[in-house]
């Protein structure tokens, strides 16, 4: 339902109309593999929930979702910097068998990398973010998600600051759900010449709306219709045919 909704309003918004379609197959709409990556289970719930849409205030929601959240969903305003109200943090039973990752570089090649963005910060000396801290999230340099807000990289010869969906396209990060070297004290990270930097994440997508290791998660527990409710917030599933 919540793939039924996002392209009938994507159609709606007309992002492809100057292209003769109304949606893409690929990541910049919606991924389909075509009938050859269906499968029966799949088939089965479209038809049962014929018909039904998610709204709000009456109108087909931007019904995003991605492949894994982490632990927290991600607010809209936390990626997009628009705010829409049915698209807050959640808690997520995230069960997917990678939602933890790790990646390592050294403080060179994320200089280089900052450099690429149009970020120079020259040579590298300090990285400040406070250490990820889910419970604790919502305050100072953190969203309510734990992503980051605002991170700042001092070098020899500027300071930039950046928040976690920047530093996610810039380094290439799987979620912007991450922090630097954990267990850390404090909220300066100091760099030294050839320092390798441990990025640790969870995750895997932009992080809002529908989790599908989370959902898949809670279907042996709750129904298609309390799942998508725990997601969007404040939503009526409507049916329109």
């Amino acid at each position: 339902m919540a793939a039924r909704t996002f392209s009938l309003y994507t159609k709606n918004e007309g992002k492809h109309q100057g292209d003769g379609y109304n949606i893409c197959a690929g990541t910049h709409c919606q991924v389909y593999g075509g009938t050859k990556d269906e499968s029966s289970s799949v088939t089965r719930a479209v038809d049962d929930t014929r018909g039904e849409i998610i709204t709000y205030d009456g109108k087909p929601i931007y019904a995003a979702f991605h492949t894994d959240s982490g632990g927290r969903t991600a607010a809209s305003r936390e990626v997009w910097g628009g705010e829409l109200k049915y698209l807050i943090s959640v808690e997520d039973p995230s069960g997917a068998p990678n939602r933890h990752w790790q990646v390592t570089m050294t403080a060179e090649q994320m200089a280089a990398k900052l450099k690429a963005a149009g970020k120079d910060v020259g040579t590298l000396k300090k990285i400040s973010l406070s250490p990820l801290n889910l419970k604790k999230a919502g305050s100072g340099d953190r969203y309510a998600s734990g992503r980051p807000a605002r991170i700042v990289f001092t070098g020899s010869k500027r300071s930039v600051t950046i928040n976690g969906t920047q530093a996610r396209s810039i380094f290439g990060l799987k979620s912007a759900l991450f922090d630097f070297e954990p267990g850390r004290k404090g909220n300066d990270l100091k760099i030294n010449s050839g320092q390798k930097i441990k990025i640790d994440g969870f995750g895997f997508g932009h992080g809002i709306g529908l989790s599908q290791w989370g959902a898949k998660s809670m279907s042996a527990k709750k129904d298609y219709k309390s799942i998508l409710h725990h997601y969007y917030n404040g939503v009526t599933i409507t049916k329109i045919y």
